[in-house]
Order: structure tokens, then C-alpha cells, then sequence
């Protein structure tokens, strides 16, 4: 999926959505990401 203009620098700056936190605290235990997950760019 391609990414909007900037994002990946807002994401790599630390940026996140207002729900990230809530989605993780909820789903979080639920979810297994690749080892080699980039959390910047969401792809591995």
C-alpha cells in the first residue's frame, strides 16, 4: 500500500494516531508481528 506524502517521517519521528493506543491496549496481546517489522513504514 503506498504511503501518503511525510508520513513515514511524522512515523519515524514517534508520531502516532490518537486510537494507537487505545487499539493496542485492547488488541495488542491478539496481535504477532514478523520479527522483522518496521514500525516506521508498517511493512517488514
Amino acid at each position: 500500500m503506498p504511503l501518503l506524502a511525510g508520513v513515514q517521517a511524522l512515523a519515524e519521528a514517534g508520531n502516532v494516531t490518537g486510537a494507537s493506543g487505545r487499539n493496542w491496549a485492547g488488541y495488542g496481546e491478539q496481535v504477532e508481528l514478523p520479527a522483522n517489522f518496521s514500525p516506521s513504514t508498517g511493512r517488514c
